[in-house]
Formats: structure tokens, sequence, C-alpha cells
């Protein structure tokens, strides 16, 4: 009350246009647009600042890779250690896992020796839990070492000899992250 309405204000009419010109769209002219001529010391709007074609960017740095430790080759490996393969598998304390019996225990797993497939393990682990299924199941080196995903691989292909100790997890797939 008592402000004189202002052009394009709601339940206003629309400003007339003249012939000619372009319609208002509420952004007053600035120098440099629309045929103005620019003042002194003002930048041009139609050509950005480029910087001098002399410089050249910044290399950038090589990603180096961490050095793996070299695993002695799969046969080597398996002559190297000849007999029994003994692994223990450090099993998680979950409750809502009872039903494969998750109970934090050490399971003691004899395998004929390191030429074995992490497969025969995962079965072997299968019959001690409860009927886990295989595919379930995510065994990694104690300690947060490698994952062994890959169930066609051997003991001795991932140079592991009797005695290692491995965690068990299961695998969750298509969960959201909390």
């Amino acid at each position: 009350p008592g402000m004189p309405p202002r052009p394009g204000m709601p339940g206003m009419p629309p400003r007339p246009e003249m012939r000619g010109m372009p319609p208002h769209r509420g952004m007053p002219p600035q120098p440099g647009m629309m045929g103005m001529p620019p003042q002194p010391g003002m930048p041009l709007a139609s050509q950005p600042h480029m910087p001098p074609a002399m410089e050249q960017p910044a290399q950038k740095r090589q990603r180096v890779e961490p050095a793996k430790p070299s695993l002695v080759p799969e046969q080597d490996f398996i002559k190297q250690h000849p007999g029994a393969l003994t692994v223990k598998v450090v099993v998680p304390l979950d409750e809502k896992k009872a039903v494969w019996k998750f109970n934090g225990q050490v399971l003691e797993v004899i395998l004929p020796g390191v030429a074995e497939k992490v497969s025969a393990l995962k079965a072997k682990l299968g019959e001690l839990l409860n009927g886990m299924p295989p595919k379930k199941m995510k065994l990694r080196v104690n300690g947060g070492g490698a994952f062994l995903n890959k169930d066609q691989q051997s003991f001795a292909d991932l140079n592991l000899a009797s005695g290692i100790m491995l965690e068990l997890g299961v695998k969750e797939r298509g969960r959201r992250k909390k």
C-alpha cells in the first residue's frame, strides 16, 4: 500500500512493446552490450581473459603403483611345500547369521596339499557351517590381506602355505551402504 506499481509486477498488465526494439527482460543494459560502446578500462564482454600462449600447464605426476610382492610360480611353490595344507578360518560372531553357526570360532580345515583350489576349502567350510553356500563366502587373508575371490585358483598359485589364517565374511549384493 502506498507504493506505485512497477512494470512487470503481478497483477499488472504487460508493458507495451515498441517497434524495432527487443522486449525488455528485466535486466538493464550494461556497457559493452546492445551496441553501446565500452567505457575506458572495462574489459570487453565478448573476449574472455586468455592466458599468455607461452605458458604451459604443469606436467601431471605419473601414478606409481605400489610394488607387489613377487609370487613364486605355482609349480615351484608346490615343490617347496609338499604334504597336507592346514588352513585356519576365523568365523565372525554374528547373531543374524546364527543359522550358519557364526559364533566367533576358529575352524581348522586340512586339505591334501597346496595344489588344492579355493573351491575345495569353501566346500569343506559349507559342511562345517550348516550348509552355507560357497557363493556367499568371502575369504580374506587375516590382517587385511588379499581376498580369495577366485574359486579356481590354487593355494600354490596364491603362495599360501600351511598354517595360513583366513577371515570369513558374507558376500552382500545389492544392499544400500549405511
